[in-house]
């Protein structure tokens, strides 16, 4: 798709532009590592999907344009100024999180309308996801609803994490928006529904794909500049 869309503004892979990549294999702490390894070739720009990346970057350079897609809470992290002015060297989508997880509360309050306690799975390394998560709080204890939250930060941590679930026997599982997360969708999946415990997460397809409940993220554009727009 980024191969088309070049081509179609007169662009060339190869020729008029290199696009590398990296992955974090959804493990938090590869993020400065790799960062600083993409800054140390000199490029014209770098994207990210996650605000930990976004982070990690800006704390390396307040010159290189950094482009996210789909961040959660930019300017409550300190990433932003504001969506539409964020100001320094960040632009991008931001992912509106914070407001579509309570629709997607909301939907599994109505699809299991006899649910009394649900397991959160966070990120704590995410500087967003704890906001998020004390919105989801509040929101829960209005309903009189439990909720109780495990750590995920890394792949190995998913053990410790199913292991506390099957101590405490929640109604639903929970998952937050986060990219590490999003990563390691299907073994969740896969775990919740060995345990029986329905699972909803904001993931689009790879939740539907994989027999949880999903809804999609829509995206706000930010502009860096009044000259710029986000991409």
């Amino acid at each position: 798709m980024l191969d088309t869309s070049m081509r179609e503004v007169g662009l060339v892979q190869g020729q008029d532009y290199v696009f590398e990549t990296r992955w974090a294999d959804s493990d938090a702490s590869r993020f400065s590592p790799l960062a600083a390894e993409l800054l140390a070739g000199h490029p014209s720009a770098v994207v990210v999907s996650t605000i930990l990346a976004a982070i990690d970057v800006q704390k390396l350079s307040r010159t290189v344009p950094i482009v996210g897609t789909g961040l959660n809470a930019p300017v409550a992290t300190g990433l932003a100024a504001s969506l539409a002015h964020p100001g320094g060297n960040i632009t991008g989508v931001a992912s509106m999180g914070e407001d579509i997880q309570l629709k997607l509360f909301e939907m599994m309050r109505e699809t299991l309308p006899g649910l009394r306690r649900v397991m959160v799975i966070t990120n704590p390394t995410n500087p967003s996801l704890r906001p998020m998560l004390d919105l989801l709080t509040s929101q829960a204890a209005k309903e009189g609803l439990a909720i109780d939250a495990v750590s995920v930060s890394a792949p190995a941590d998913l053990d410790a994490a199913f292991a506390e679930m099957l101590r405490q026997s929640p109604g639903a599982i929970f998952v937050q928006s986060d990219s590490s997360l999003s990563g390691l969708a299907n073994p969740i999946i896969a775990r919740a529904l060995g345990l029986r415990i329905p699972t909803i997460g904001t993931f689009g397809t790879v939740f539907a794909q994989g027999g949880a409940h999903c809804s999609p993220i829509p995206t706000m554009p930010a502009k860096l500049s009044r000259a710029s727009h986000a991409c």
